[in-house]
């Protein structure tokens, strides 16, 4: 047998879960026969409020109900050799990264809020948002009425920019295509200047020029930063616009399997002043996204 690979599974009993957990039951049926896998669905109740709220004897009720509940969903979507932990605690991304630390877990599997099409003022909800912004490993984020026939049947497509922050995502993406039997693609956008605006509409020649001029120096340098990575063979697609648009763009064209995309691990403070791309594509995306905290500094 290969290595074995642990996966943990957030379940929160809603219809927000079925999509991670249809994308858990895809990722089982395409890693490698030799590879085992283990994935761990685990259920958090608060069990400080629910106290609170409820008598010994109906609290512990509301405990073997959610533990049945569980189990019957996940075995309905994943079958018997999932292992099922309903555990109690007052932060459930907590106590999910806290398991994948344990258990040395490749990924943590989760649903978001929003269903594909639908703009909701919250798209990812709580646990979502905080896992998003720690990354303990990898998140896998998936729309919650995505069914694991509907995943696309084209590339891993990674999104890079040409930093050290991109680099996980991209050698995570290699790495998932290698084993799941995906080619991988590589997206970068670029978002031109306030210029290319209506009050220059007037200047079509000139700004194409400098547009053309943008991209002629771009591509070049994406080349380079994929060669110095070692993977300067991947096709890649260059494009302009609104970012997080053009790489669902790119995604609908290819029919992406899943969507791989670095971090900067922003504190909530920065979020205020710096869009995270990451957590803007696995609010909007139709399809999975992974999204890949950056490699260790090197000391």
């Amino acid at each position: 047998m290969g290595a074995m690979s642990t996966w943990i599974l957030g379940l929160d009993l809603r219809p927000t879960s079925q999509g991670a957990l249809e994308v858990a039951a895809w990722l089982g049926t395409h890693l490698p026969d030799d590879e085992e896998r283990r994935f761990i669905a685990m259920h958090v109740v608060d069990d400080a409020t629910m106290r609170r709220a409820l008598r010994a004897e109906d609290y512990e009720q509301v405990l073997a109900e959610a533990n049945a509940r569980a189990t019957e969903v996940v075995r309905t979507h994943l079958g018997e050799e999932v292992e099922v932990q309903v555990v109690e605690g007052p932060h459930p991304e907590e106590q999910l990264a806290a398991a994948a630390d344990a258990h040395g877990a490749e990924g943590l599997i989760i649903g978001r809020q929003a269903w594909r099409g639908q703009e909701r003022l919250v798209a990812l909800g709580r646990v979502a948002r905080r896992l998003v912004r720690a990354l303990p490993r990898p998140v896998w984020i998936a729309p919650p009425d995505l069914r694991r026939d509907e995943i696309g049947d084209g590339p891993i497509l990674v999104a890079v920019d040409v930093d050290d922050d991109s680099l996980a995502a991209l050698a995570e993406a290699v790495s998932l295509g290698e084993r799941v039997g995906r080619q991988v693609q590589v997206v970068h956008v670029v978002e031109l200047p306030e210029p290319w605006g209506e009050p220059y509409a007037k200047l079509p020649r000139l700004l194409q020029e400098a547009r053309d001029q943008i991209f002629a120096e771009r591509r070049p340098e994406v080349v380079a930063w994929l060669a110095k990575a070692g993977h300067d063979r991947l096709h890649l697609h260059l494009e302009e616009g609104p970012m997080v648009a053009q790489i669902c763009a790119v995604a609908d064209a290819c029919d992406a399997a899943l969507i791989v995309a670095g971090s900067r691990h922003l504190s909530l403070l920065q979020r205020l002043f710096h869009s995270s791309v990451g957590t803007a594509l696995a609010s909007a995306s139709r399809r999975p996204v992974v999204l890949v905290p950056p490699a260790p500094a090197k000391t």
